[in-house]
């Protein structure tokens, strides 16, 4: 069977466009090894990272990931032992719920997305349909477990790779702030791992106290603050600050910048068009910086998700610097 080979990196985002592309075979599921992710598909395609193609066997997937589709869901997201279906295409959402409850003995619980993230807390809108009925749930991660009620705060399992590749950039001995905390995912992970001051800043009050829980369960030191980023960020001096908003970060970064230590590496999350995913966030970057007269590098800039039609998710780490001459306080 013809597979197209990725990086790992790249994995989420050639699987979306091999979709959107209609190349991507269904009813089996992905192979990987160490540096690649492996998709069965129908011929050759162009994707804008680096690939390859070769033969490969794959696994069938279970009759109940094929009945998804022929439902017409478009996916879902398993949080802990919550499955979240999204239906694009007016599928029989009840049928799809039966097939995840019976298939996947993990799942206890089948929501429906009913809209997109609302509200100032980005809380994602669900309704029930089948197994018991809750929206809160323990979701284990990277060694760790996160507490989170979906009803009530947010949490995405898909960034579960990007939290490990921040994790990777800490070093020992730094302060990090992470502001739109949520219920802990960077802090906690960033806690448990690295020998650092980790102060997490979230408003929404149901995420703080979830966040409170999952610091005492991991066992792990996080200074948890509830209230506007806006105005806790500068009471503090960091060496890395990470920004989990991509809508509406923008609003923040003269905060980020006023707490930023030089030197201090900044990981900023934004939305951007296809066609130019880096263009807007990089513009947001630079005319922050000038108004805070600091200095930028770029280290890292990367698509995450495909977020909408036409519209990616992405992050820029990026340096910060001191003017010569201007001290700040």
């Amino acid at each position: 069977m013809l597979a197209v080979a990725v990086e790992k990196k790249n994995a989420e985002r050639a699987k979306i466009m091999l979709r959107e592309k209609g190349v991507l075979l269904q009813g089996y599921g992905a192979k990987n090894d160490e540096k690649h992710v492996y998709f069965p598909v129908a011929k050759h395609v162009i994707l804008p990272f680096p690939h390859s193609y070769k033969q490969k066997t794959f696994p069938k997937k279970p009759l109940g990931a094929q009945s998804l589709k022929a439902q017409g869901l478009s996916s879902f997201d398993i949080v802990g032992d919550i499955a979240v279906l999204e239906d694009r295409g007016g599928g029989d959402v009840k049928k799809a719920a039966a097939v995840l409850l019976k298939t996947n003995p993990r799942i206890k619980t089948v929501l429906l997305k009913t809209g997109g993230r609302t509200g100032e807390f980005r809380v994602q809108q669900v309704k029930w349909l089948a197994g018991a009925r809750r929206t809160k749930t323990t979701h284990r991660e990277s060694g760790c477990a996160f507490e989170v009620d979906l009803a009530k705060a947010y949490f995405s399992p898909r960034l579960s790779n990007e939290r490990l590749r921040v994790l990777s950039k800490v070093k020992n001995g730094e302060t990090v702030l992470v502001p739109f905390a949520g219920v802990g995912p960077y802090a906690i992970l960033i806690a448990k791992n690295k020998k650092c001051r980790v102060i997490a800043i979230e408003k929404n009050k149901d995420a703080v106290a979830f966040m409170r829980r999952n610091a005492a369960a991991n066992r792990v030191a996080v200074e948890i603050v509830q209230g506007d980023a806006g105005i806790i960020l500068p009471r503090y001096k960091a060496d890395r600050i990470i920004m989990p908003l991509p809508h509406g970060a923008f609003d923040f970064l003269d905060a980020a910048l006023k707490a930023a230590k030089d030197g201090c590496v900044i990981h900023y999350y934004s939305i951007g068009e296809r066609n130019n995913p880096f263009e807007k966030p990089l513009r947001e970057i630079m005319q922050a910086c000038e108004r805070r007269k600091r200095r930028f590098r770029i280290l890292e800039k990367k698509v995450l998700l495909s977020y909408s039609a036409g519209r990616e998710r992405v992050v820029i780490d990026f340096l910060v610097r001191n003017i010569i001459g201007v001290i700040r306080r």
